[in-house]
């Protein structure tokens, strides 16, 4: 029994405190509410400041992304022209190396009838009858003999030869020039 009269004075205090609590639930209620929404709205901010902190991280490292893939589309290109550079430059090598070979050719060839003609212009001055013993060749760069007329047009061939290759030597070098531009151009742009 003294389980039901303490279950009843329960009951009894409930109903006399029952405004008590309505009174006190009624007051705090919305004081832990105003305190929840209050930190919500918080939580809410700094979510955002977060936020606002992290994009402008990943703008930052995209920027310097976009920076670094230019960089090196910018060496890409340098590479590029200097290598066409390069090898613009070893054409002019080569063909000023023909160059030098086909005047060698031709300084022979001079050499070679200069003797010639010394040895026409002894043979006449000595009157060993004159055009009977003139000399009509000369020793080739392989060293046979060949005909004047035959050496002659040779070195009209040579000329020509060398006429081209100073052409292309001008040419090339008006590409490397034209390249070497486009390469400080591009160097000295953005």
């Amino acid at each position: 029994m003294d389980y039901a009269k303490f279950i009843q004075l329960l009951i009894d205090a409930m109903k006399e405190n029952g405004p008590v609590g309505d009174f006190v639930g009624g007051f705090l209620n919305p004081i832990i509410s105003i305190v929840a929404l209050t930190y919500l709205i918080r939580t809410f901010k700094l979510q955002r400041i977060e936020l606002e902190a992290t994009r402008k991280i990943v703008e930052e490292q995209a920027k310097e992304a976009k920076e670094q893939s230019k960089a090196a589309k910018k060496q890409n290109a340098a590479l590029t022209i200097q290598a066409i550079l390069n090898h613009t430059y070893g054409q002019i090598s080569n063909a000023k190396a023909d160059l030098e070979y086909n005047l060698s050719l031709i300084r022979f060839y001079t050499d070679q009838l200069h003797k010639v003609n010394e040895v026409n212009a002894l043979r006449r001055s000595a009157g060993s009858g004159g055009y009977s013993l003139r000399e009509t060749r000369i020793v080739s760069m392989s060293g046979k003999l060949i005909e004047i007329s035959s050496a002659m047009d040779e070195m009209r061939e040579i000329n020509e030869n060398i006429h081209d290759i100073k052409k292309q030597i001008a040419e090339l070098n008006n590409y490397a020039d034209k390249e070497a531009n486009r390469f400080l151009e591009f160097i000295s742009s953005e």
